[in-house]
Formats: structure tokens, sequence, C-alpha cells
């Protein structure tokens, strides 16, 4: 597998904190995976992501992308869901894809349109009028309509209560639109949501990493569910 992404000793500290939000963070990641970063609230998973996609430019240490160093070029290769997203109310869905369309070279619009069809989404509704759920998961319709090599999805369905079964068919439609060479990383502080997809876990704690493994293999050294060695990972920390 090619590495795609490398990071030695990042660290990020906000002037407003004591506390660095990543400290002295080093790993090496490959494509053909999904790789789930785990972690409370505040350890750091929605900086780290925010680094990987650019918007964060100040920080210690190095940060490479397919061994290029991080810069306006590498943007090309990855494509980010955020928890920030802000569209004029009266925009219509349609509206708004036509503008992805318009900015990114990559976007495919026949599977937008594919993804929109899953999800019961017309493009004549207005982004005001969606629910909270169908917002979060129009943003997640055209970042998965991008054609690049990383996917990085920070908490995808966070504040949302939803059933179990609505939970899968989300994540299970991210799995299979995305390339098996493609990579995906997405931060969840609910490790049961996607540990079963995931090829590789990274667990965070106060900035901190706290381990890399093969899901496969950490399952079989420990007996236990991910979400249970997850738990008492952070526990005992």
């Amino acid at each position: 597998m090619e590495n795609a992404i490398t990071l030695r000793n990042v660290t990020k500290k906000f002037y407003n904190k004591e506390a660095p939000s990543l400290n002295n963070i080093s790993l090496d990641i490959h494509t053909g995976q999904v790789v789930g970063i785990f972690g409370k609230e505040g350890a750091g998973k929605s900086t780290l992501l925010k680094i990987l996609a650019s918007l964060i430019p100040s920080y210690q240490g190095d940060v490479y992308i397919f061994n290029k160093p991080l810069s306006k070029d590498t943007r090309r290769f990855i494509s980010y869901l955020g928890e920030d997203y802000v569209f004029f109310k009266s925009n219509s869905v349609k509206s708004i894809v036509n503008f992805y369309a318009d900015f990114y070279k990559d976007f495919n619009q026949i599977i937008m349109t594919s993804l929109l069809s899953k999800f019961n989404i017309s493009p004549e509704s207005l982004y005001q009028d969606l629910s909270s759920k169908n917002k979060k998961i129009l943003m997640l319709c055209l970042t998965l309509s991008r054609e690049t090599k990383i996917y990085l999805l920070d908490e995808p369905l966070k504040g949302e209560d939803l059933p179990i079964d609505v939970r899968e068919f989300i994540f299970s439609t991210i799995f299979e639109t995305c390339s098996k060479n493609s990579l995906i990383i997405i931060t969840s502080s609910l490790v049961e949501d996607i540990e079963d997809s995931c090829d590789s876990v990274i667990f965070l704690d106060k900035g901190k990493l706290l381990l890399v493994a093969q899901a496969n293999t950490l399952i079989k050294e420990h007996d236990k569910s991910i979400s249970l060695y997850f738990k008492e990972v952070i526990k005992n920390d």
C-alpha cells in the first residue's frame, strides 16, 4: 500500500488553551483502508483532520501527503467533511451541487445524483428546509462525490440521535461509495459506529497518541471488541 499521510512530531497549541490540542504526534497512514480515529471530546481529532485539510496553517512538526510537504498543491488529494459549513438559507440543493461542480474539477455529478436519490433528498429542496440530519447527509454526499485519494470525515453524524439501522445504512454508503484504493479517515467519539468497518484504529486522548494498530490484530490480541478496549485504555490513561 502507498504511504498517503506522514506526520512527524506534530504539535498544535492554541493561544487560549494551556495544553496543546496535539502533542508530538508521529504517524504513517497508507491508502486502501478505513482508519478510525477515536477519542473523547477535546482529544485532538478535529484538530488533526483540519491540519491535514490545510485549514490550520500554523503548527510545529512536519506533514506530508504522498511524500509531498503539506501545501496548496496537496489539497487536491483530499476531500474534507468538517463540522462547520454555511450556505445561504435560500440556496436550493441543486444550486449547492452546481457550486461544488464548478469549484472542484474532481466532482462527479453522477455520484452526487445517485447519493441524493439514495437518501431521498430532492435537488429542488431549499437548504433551510432540510432537517438537521439531511443537512449533514447533504454535506456528506458532496464530500463523497469528489473523486479524490483521501477522504477526511470528522464526526459525520455527531449530534444526531439516529436508529442503529439508519446509522449503519449511512456508514455502509460511505464505504461503498469511496474507491477501494482510497484512504478513508473517520473521527468518532462513538467507536461502536464504525469499529466493524475499520482496517486500522488510532486512539487519541488529550492531544496524545495512545495507540495505532491494525483492527484485526487488536481484537485477536485482547480478545474483545475495539470499543471495549478503547474504554479500558481511556479509563486507565
